[in-house]
């Protein structure tokens, strides 16, 4: 199994952990190692970054006759004639808050991103509530219609 992450619609190979970071507000976080210069990795890991990981399986594809029986060569074998590629994707976009980006200097960067806090989450909801004089116009402009 080899695993990507895919974000601004390209795949990049990677490896994934997902932590609690206690530094960052207690948030959970998922940490992504792959190569790429550090440039790149700041114009791709944003805030609001809707990204997802993809695993993808391959497993041989084998000759098969009509009624579904595997052909054999003179020795026995089966006779491989491809690969079947299996992808499953996970989005990953909850995991919108830009963290740390690590350059190690080797070519691959780690970079952060996280979940929103309850905390967050709760003003953001707030943020987007009608205030009470947007709610007051909405009725008098309802009363005033009937």
């Amino acid at each position: 199994m080899k695993t990507y992450i895919k974000i601004g619609g390209e795949l990049y190979p990677a490896t994934i952990e997902t932590k609690t970071n206690r530094d960052w507000d207690g948030r959970m976080t998922k940490v992504i190692t792959l190569e790429m210069d550090c440039n790149q990795a700041h114009e791709l890991f944003v805030d609001g970054a809707e990204w997802s990981i993809v695993q993808r399986h391959e497993t041989p594809a084998y000759q098969m006759t009509e009624d579904g029986a595997f052909v054999l060569d003179e020795n026995g074998n089966l006779i491989q004639t491809g690969t079947n590629v299996q992808e499953t994707e996970f989005d990953n976009s909850e995991y919108c808050c830009a963290g740390a980006i690590t350059d190690h200097r080797d070519g691959t960067i780690t970079a952060v991103m996280g979940k929103l806090t309850q905390v967050e989450e709760l003003e953001a909801k707030l943020a987007n509530a009608v205030s009470e004089e947007e709610l007051a116009a909405a009725y008098e402009e309802g009363v005033n219609r009937a």
